[in-house]
């Protein structure tokens, strides 16, 4: 599902 994806990407920048 794209959500999850976004969900994903989103997670990675706040590692970043």
């Amino acid at each position: 599902f794209i959500c999850v994806f976004y969900v994903m990407s989103f997670l990675l920048v706040g590692v970043v």
